[in-house]
């Protein structure tokens, strides 16, 4: 059941929205022990959604793997509410130099992800999770899920990548390809110019109309819920999740600048990480997509197939007009998944889908996909209306 967060008369929305993002569980820190490569380490994560109680095994839970300001903040709007109601724990892990988490050179981000979360879910007592990713957030979901598969639950193994990022070799967005040639010592100020927005010029500028807040939106990745298109969404929140439109708005207004509050210097090295400035590798296993899909392929028909095993579900969630990937970017992954001939139906269950009124920031927050996304991760199913699906395109109906 969800949190009773809306009955109130007499409090402010703002307070409300302070009072709900004071949870202690969105504010959690773990450390890693020291190692011979490594000090000790601190993480910190937001456990969100579900509360496991004595049995945290028996809960059914999702790993969500943020982009590139990758906040375990954004595990808190609106995928806390949704997780309570539709019982499904919801972990997200603030990636090094976010949040409270150490932060760690741009060569041994990858190497610290591998070595975290599974220490982490075993400090939990979680043995297996759904995995959900978004934009920069696909190059750390795909490592995990080659590297330690088995956290997959076995009966209903998925993977949902929303807005997956594409290099710009093969998305070819001029905005990135000009981005490539800057040198790597730009990006050590990146972190400083969302700072900036959020916590400086956004009241100076806020009569600057469309233009100002289309861009703060895409830097913050505040998704499309509470604008003119997504007021069914907002409504939908309000009735079936408990949180009202004023709370709703506070809460995307108070939590980039909570977020900000805190150390966002690890953007910088994932900047770097997402164009594939510096050190070599910096993608790990999934460097090149073609090699990478092939060897998971082979790594899955490893694990034997037939006899009720099921495959791997893994759903790419796509914008209706993206600038990070555009159309190219996702014809390429598409593409890539699907090998030549169907070479890999035999053991990846992978299917694209097309949100409409979206882009690139909007999609993880498109209500109804949500949903779905919930199902597959072992929550209660819901019924709603105003989406069928086509050929692999989902059409969101007035309704949504």
């Amino acid at each position: 059941m969800a949190e009773s967060i809306s009955d109130s008369t007499t409090t402010s929305a703002h307070d409300r929205a302070v009072a709900y993002l004071a949870n202690e569980r969105f504010h959690q820190r773990f450390t890693l022990p020291a190692t011979a490569d490594h000090d000790a380490l601190v993480v910190s994560y937001a456990d969100a959604g579900r509360d496991a109680g004595d049995d945290p095994k028996a809960v059914p839970t999702m790993l969500y793997i943020p982009g590139m300001f990758s906040s375990r903040l954004f595990a808190v709007f609106p995928l806390h509410a949704i997780g309570q109601k539709l019982g499904v724990r919801v972990l997200a892990i603030d990636r090094p130099g976010m949040g409270h988490s150490t932060n760690v050179p741009l060569s041994q981000r990858l190497a610290w992800w591998l070595e975290t979360v599974p220490a982490l879910l075993k400090h939990l007592g979680i043995d297996h999770v759904a995995l959900v990713s978004h934009s920069a957030g696909t190059i750390y979901n795909l490592n995990l899920l080659y590297h330690f598969r088995d956290i997959l639950s076995p009966n209903k193994p998925f993977v949902a990548l929303f807005a997956p990022f594409v290099h710009p070799t093969h998305s070819g967005v001029v905005s990135l390809k000009m981005a490539q040639w800057l040198p790597a010592q730009a990006f050590s100020v990146w972190h400083h110019i969302p700072r900036l927005v959020v916590t400086k010029a956004q009241p100076a500028f806020a009569s600057s109309g469309a233009v100002f807040t289309k861009a703060t939106n895409t830097i913050l990745g505040k998704g499309d819920i509470t604008n003119d298109e997504g007021h069914s969404s907002s409504r939908r929140l309000a009735k079936k999740y408990g949180m009202d439109r004023d709370l709703q708005l506070c809460l995307d207004e108070l939590i980039p600048k909570t977020m900000f509050d805190g150390q966002t210097v690890g953007a910088d090295s994932e900047a770097l990480q997402c164009l594939k400035k510096g050190a070599s590798g910096t993608w790990g296993k999934c460097d090149d997509y073609p090699t990478f899909i092939r060897d998971l392929a082979e790594l899955e028909r490893s694990r034997g197939l037939g006899e009720g095993r099921p495959r791997v579900k893994i759903r790419a969630y796509f914008a209706e007009t993206d600038a990070m990937i555009g159309q190219r970017g996702q014809l390429y992954l598409e593409e890539c998944w699907a090998g030549k001939d169907g070479e890999f139906e035999d053991c990846l269950d992978f299917a694209a889908e097309s949100i409409n009124k979206t882009d690139h920031d909007s999609v993880p927050r498109k209500l109804r996909v949500l949903e779905a996304i919930f199902h597959e991760a072992g929550g209660k199913k819901t019924r709603h209306s105003g989406a069928t699906s086509v050929e692999g395109e989902t059409h969101m109906g007035a309704a949504d």
